[in-house]
């Protein structure tokens, strides 16, 4: 009697024991589709997710550091009678760092609903917000992600 209340005991202090100061969201989105990790509270930063067999690949586009790309087009026309005009445009735009990883699937961690592993692929630093892979059974060409934001700190009384 006294280890069936000990069980029922644990097993109720290990479902309440969760990160009270973190809220998770699940999102599932398409293979070519970015999460824009504005829409939680993060700078314009967007993370695309492409899941293997054995590994997760993101990329991660950082509009908060732009770099300028130089792009030249060149037009040539032919109109014939041996008159050949060459007509060359450049233009400069800038574009968002880019950054590509490989995360294998090994060691992950326990998802908040404890029945399945995610594996960290993301991590702002000044916001505090984590992007991870949640390796479940999603649709066809898409992934689930788990978004997890730190829920801000109660303001302290003077």
């Amino acid at each position: 009697m006294k280890l069936t209340v000990f069980l029922i005991f644990l097993f109720a202090f290990s479902a309440t024991a969760q990160d009270t100061t973190t809220k998770f969201f699940t999102k599932e989105i398409e293979w070519t589709k970015s999460l824009n990790l504005a829409d939680f509270g993060a700078p314009h930063i967007e993370v695309i997710v492409h899941s293997e067999m054995t590994y997760v690949t993101v990329q991660t586009l950082d509009y908060t550091q732009m770099v300028p790309v130089s792009r030249a087009s060149i037009q040539v026309d032919d109109s014939g009678y041996n008159n050949v005009n060459v007509y060359a445009y450049d233009t400069t735009v800038m574009v968002p760092t880019r950054q590509t990883q490989s995360v294998k699937k090994e060691k992950g961690i326990p998802s908040p609903d404890r029945r399945n592993q995610m594996y960290l692929l993301f991590h702002e630093p000044k916001s505090g917000i984590k992007v991870y892979y949640l390796d479940t059974i999603s649709g066809m060409n898409r992934n689930s992600v788990v978004v997890a934001v730190p829920k801000s700190p109660s303001p302290k009384m003077p």
